[in-house]
C-alpha cells in the first residue's frame, strides 16, 4: 500500500508538471499572438472576378513573404509584427499592383483587395484644363495635350504643349510600371521617370536628372475615367521650387 501511494503521488505530480508545463507554452503563445497582426486580402479583375495564381508579396519590418492566392483569389499572411508593409501582386499579363503601405495592427485582422487590369484607364488623349490648374512658379502654357499609347505594363506618354511663348515643345515619357527610371526625352527638367501602379487609378511618379531626384508626382484617375490629376512638387532646371497640379479631360 505505501509504495502504491507513493506511485501515485508521484504520478500526480507528473501531471500537474505536464499540465503547468501546457499552460506556459499556451500562455507564450497567446502572448506572442497579442504581439502581431495578420493580413487577409484577394486579387479580382476589372469586372470583380477572383484572380487564382496572383503572386502577391508583403515587405517590410526586416520581413519578406510571398504567396500564390488560391482559387477564391485569396491570399492571408499570418503573424506579422506591428508597422507598416509593402505589397505587390503580378501576373503575367497584367501591370503589377503596387499598394505602398498597408498598416498591420497587433491584434487585429487587416483586409485588403487589389485589383488587376490589363484596361489602363490611361490610354487615349487627355487636354489640359488650364482653368483648374495651377502653376508655380507660372506662367502657364497656352495649352497641353497629352496621348497615352500601348498596352499592358508598357506605355508611351506624349506630351505635345505651346508655351507661354507660343514655342511648341514635345516631352516622351517611357512609361513602365516597375518602379525602375526609364528615359524621359524633351525635358529641361528631367531626363528619367520611375513609375508606380499603386492601383488601377493612382500612380506615384519619380523624375530625376542625370541620377538626381528632382520632382516627385502623384497621378490620380477620376472613377469615372475622365480626369487625369498630376500633383507635383519638385526643382525646376532653374533652381526653382516648382509646385503644379494639372487637371487633364479625356477626349
Amino acid at each position: 500500500m505505501g509504495a502504491t501511494r507513493v506511485n501515485t503521488s508521484r504520478f500526480l505530480g507528473m501531471i500537474v508538471a505536464f499540465a503547468a508545463v501546457l499552460f506556459l507554452l499556451s500562455g507564450n503563445a497567446s502572448y506572442a499572438q497579442l504581439q502581431t497582426g495578420n493580413l487577409y486580402g484577394s486579387v479580382v479583375n476589372e469586372r470583380g472576378d477572383a484572380m487564382a495564381g496572383v503572386a502577391v508579396t508583403v515587405s517590410g519590418n526586416g520581413t519578406s513573404q510571398a504567396q500564390l492566392t488560391n482559387d477564391q483569389g485569396l491570399f492571408r499572411f499570418l503573424g506579422l509584427a506591428p508597422g507598416s508593409y509593402q505589397i505587390n501582386a503580378a501576373k503575367t499579363g497584367f501591370p503589377r499592383v503596387d499598394h505602398p503601405s498597408v498598416a498591420i495592427i497587433v491584434g487585429r485582422n487587416t483586409n485588403l483587395e487589389l485589383t488587376l487590369s490589363n484596361l489602363d484607364p490611361l490610354i487615349g488623349t487627355w487636354k489640359l484644363n488650364l482653368a483648374k490648374s495651377t502653376f508655380a512658379p507660372g506662367p502657364a502654357p497656352r495649352s497641353s495635350t497629352l496621348t497615352y499609347q500601348g498596352a499592358g505594363a508598357t506605355l508611351t506618354a506624349t506630351t505635345e504643349a505651346v508655351d507661354p511663348a507660343g514655342k511648341t515643345t514635345k516631352v516622351v515619357f517611357m512609361r513602365i510600371y516597375d518602379g525602375q527610371p526609364h528615359p524621359t526625352t524633351g525635358s529641361p527638367d528631367y531626363d528619367a521617370s520611375a513609375y508606380t501602379r499603386v492601383d488601377a487609378n493612382n500612380y506615384i511618379i519619380s523624375r530625376t536628372k542625370a541620377g538626381r531626384l528632382v520632382e516627385v508626382d502623384t497621378q490620380v484617375i477620376s472613377q469615372d475615367g475622365r480626369t487625369n490629376t498630376v500633383t507635383a512638387r519638385g526643382v525646376n532646371a532653374a533652381g526653382q521650387p516648382a509646385n503644379f497640379v494639372q487637371v487633364f479631360e479625356k477626349q
